[in-house]
């Protein structure tokens, strides 16, 4: 109520930074809500560059396999996967009671190069970046191509997964799905 934080609910509910007064947020009320919905809006849209976008709790994320690859392999840290979707209601439960343990938190901003790979995402690409699946079908959108690489690459074909991945590309762990348990998911992220 009221701008605190429902763990409990939050899968269910439109991300708290959408939200027009959190509480204990500087500059709550109607421009920080304004500037929270509009952060917002950007933040949980991956797009076709794969540039970084800013996702739950302000990590950064490539939204592109290869250029996280790439990233990695520069910085040398490993890649945590976030197979994830923009209506993933498990997602953002995962994101609200076991991303925002604060070690969970520290290992996901400081240790690792995040992809997060959106199967929703219904942004268009250009014919030039069209990926072809095993029949033969084009896949004109980032939402597509990303689940056949979730199903082809991972073998997965739900959200959310998580794998951890070297800084050359290869899986060290993974799939890790829907689980609260904080502890746990801190275990297995820890190489």
């Amino acid at each position: 109520m009221w701008g605190a934080p429902l763990k409990a609910l939050s899968g269910y509910l439109p991300p708290l930074e959408t939200q027009d007064f959190v509480m204990g947020q500087k500059g709550t009320g109607v421009e920080a809500g304004l500037a929270a919905t509009a952060a917002a809006s950007s933040a949980h849209t991956g797009d076709a560059s794969g540039k970084t976008v800013t996702i739950a709790h302000g990590l950064q994320a490539y939204t592109d396999l290869d250029e996280a690859v790439a990233a990695a392999t520069e910085t040398g840290k490993p890649i945590f996967v976030d197979i994830t979707g923009h209506g993933c209601v498990n997602c953002r439960e995962m994101e609200a009671r076991v991303w925002s343990d604060p070690r969970v938190l520290a290992k996901l901003r400081d240790e690792f190069v995040i992809v997060a790979l959106y199967v929703d995402d219904k942004t268009k690409l250009s014919e030039s970046e069209w990926v072809y699946n095993d029949s033969g079908r084009a896949l004109k959108d980032v939402g597509r191509v990303n689940s056949w690489i979730a199903l082809k690459r991972f073998g997965v074909n739900s959200q959310p997964n998580y794998f951890i991945l070297d800084s050359a590309g290869q899986t060290l762990r993974g799939p890790r799905a829907y689980d609260l348990d904080a502890d746990a998911f801190l275990n297995w992220m820890t190489l």
